[in-house]
């Protein structure tokens, strides 16, 4: 699920959407949460 996140939030950060910004940054929050999620259920060298 997460290797789709980065491509979405390209996506949304090339629309001219005056909320685009806002969304890109939970974008970025939302990866940041999952990767720290699977960091402590599943670590990954």
């Amino acid at each position: 699920m997460a290797r789709f996140l980065p491509l979405r939030c390209s996506q949304i950060h090339a629309d001219p959407d005056r909320h685009g910004h806002a969304i890109h940054i939970l974008y970025l929050v939302a990866v940041k949460f999952i990767r720290v999620t699977q960091l402590y259920s599943s670590p990954v060298d």
